[in-house]
């Protein structure tokens, strides 16, 4: 991660171009770095208007398949790419990781 010698970049919207952001609010924050070997470029939340599910992301520079890959062999037990698997006891709790219009994604979402 950065040693925070600039600021970060943050940015504030409601549409990036990955195709299911209509009427969602975006924060995200530019924070290049590495994560277990993966190019991270940032982080993100995005809500929707009128609905309960937050999304929460790790932003990568790497492809979905990769992602993947590498979090598997950490430990992680993610599904196929584009695929969601509900890990919450009792609750709606997904992760999986995406193809994103400039890379992929960790996606963890929740009901809130």
């Amino acid at each position: 991660m950065p040693d925070f010698s600039e600021p970060l970049k943050t940015s504030l919207g409601a549409a990036d171009g990955d195709g299911n952001d209509e009427g969602a609010t975006i924060v995200a924050v530019q924070a290049p770095g590495v994560w277990n070997g993966l190019k991270v470029t940032g982080v993100r939340t995005v809500s929707w208007s009128g609905s309960q599910v937050l999304s929460m992301q790790i932003r990568f520079s790497d492809s979905a398949e990769k992602v993947r890959r590498v979090l598997n062999a950490e430990g992680f037990t993610l599904p196929a790419v584009a695929e969601l698997k509900d890990v919450g006891s009792g609750s709606a709790v997904l992760i999986g990781v995406e193809n994103t219009s400039d890379g992929s994604a960790l996606t963890c979402a929740r009901m809130t």
